[in-house]
């Protein structure tokens, strides 16, 4: 039965109130649009506050002031605590995951969040599929960007693809010849053209060579920096190989002149993003009411698919080939409890996200759970 009352635990005040806000936001979008439902529950709000490890005295305090449904928390040390029992109170929706996700949830919580692995498994698929199967990586040197790396690696060596090679960059960073020449071999056929100019004692006419054994390029990197690398990749020879990268590469706002330099490469995101979804009146509202929305539209999608996902939790727990189409990507939920999201896929042209048709996958490639 449809709960009465919901309470929406997020961390409202401190360093990721914005995050929250947004998810507020959007999940309140999806609660007013949904006015002509005549079992409409409650919805209570309550800020968790700054300190993640508090997370059990706003949870029992929901519960006694009535909650038949806890969505929330945010941040993972809360939602890390809270999967410590064998069993909660009450269903819950955590909106991330815990620390641990290879562990088992307590009975009566699901997981569901914006999780980077699911993008580098997805990407994985969807290039071994269309038989890429020797790449080499770019990657900034940062935690998200290292977990869809990981995740890429593992599932695509699964798959039968190779990692041949992967060159790292710091955030900021202008020059990206460095790692570049070195993921792609140009430094040693550099080494060469010295070593045999050495050998002669006169200059030689060169073009450095780039190594000729990839398909693949997988870039992890935020939209400053994988503007900048993108014509570094053609300026080393690299223009032709097929360049792939995680949601973060777009920053959400389509903007033709900024993202010009994108030209090629292949993301994926969720619907809103890759213009795979009809114009959707949620959206526009949450464009038309925030009009700097575009950094946060993911989280504003997860407040959406929070909300919606309430009253079919239970039907994607009755078939493994059950699925949600959410705002955040088409969602399915594992053996564990934890929701995982299948991602749309575009194709920066003319400086602006358009649909790319993903190729149909076969059994063996939607493993769903490793």
């Amino acid at each position: 039965p449809q709960p009465r009352m919901i309470t929406l635990l997020l961390p409202l005040s401190g360093p990721v109130a914005p995050s929250s806000h947004a998810v507020r936001d959007g999940f309140l979008a999806a609660y007013f649009a949904d006015s002509q439902n005549p079992s409409r529950p409650t919805v209570v709000i309550q800020d968790t506050g700054t300190d993640p490890s508090a997370i059990w005295q706003y949870y029992n305090q929901a519960i006694e002031n009535g909650a038949e449904h806890i969505v929330g928390p945010l941040q993972k040390q809360a939602v890390t605590l809270l999967s410590a029992p064998p069993k909660l109170p009450v269903p819950t929706l955590a909106l991330n995951y815990s620390q641990d996700q290879a562990s088992n949830l307590p009975e009566g919580m699901t997981q569901f969040g914006l999780l980077p692995e699911d993008e580098g498994r997805q990407i994985a698929e969807h290039t071994i599929q269309e038989q890429l199967t020797h790449a080499v990586l770019l990657l900034e040197n940062t935690d998200w960007a290292k977990r869809v790396a990981e995740s890429f690696t593992q599932h695509y060596r699964a798959l039968g693809g190779t990692v041949l090679k992967q060159g790292r960059f710091n955030p900021g960073t202008s020059d990206f010849s460095a790692p570049i020449r070195g993921t792609l071999n140009i430094t040693e056929s550099l080494a060469r053209h010295r070593q045999l100019e050495n050998t002669l004692g006169t200059k030689l006419e060169f073009i450095p060579t780039r190594r000729q054994d990839t398909d693949l390029i997988l870039l992890v990197a935020a939209p400053i920096e994988a503007r900048q690398i993108m014509p570094q990749l053609k300026f080393h020879y690299a223009g032709d190989i097929p360049t792939f990268s995680s949601s973060h590469a777009f920053s959400g706002e389509v903007d033709a002149d900024v993202d010009r330099d994108l030209n090629g490469l292949i993301f994926i995101d969720i619907p809103w993003h890759t213009g795979s979804s009809k114009e959707d009146p949620l959206f526009t509202q949450i464009k038309k009411r925030w009009p700097d929305a575009h950094r946060y539209t993911r989280l504003y999608a997860l407040g959406i698919d929070a909300y919606q996902l309430l009253p079919n939790i239970e039907t994607l727990k009755s078939s493994s080939d059950a699925f949600f189409d959410g705002r955040s990507g088409k969602l399915f939920l594992d053996a564990s409890g934890r929701i995982h999201r299948k991602l749309s896929q575009a194709e920066f042209s003319d400086g602006s996200p358009t649909p790319r048709q993903i190729p149909n996958q076969p059994a063996s490639l939607t493993e769903k759970q490793e």
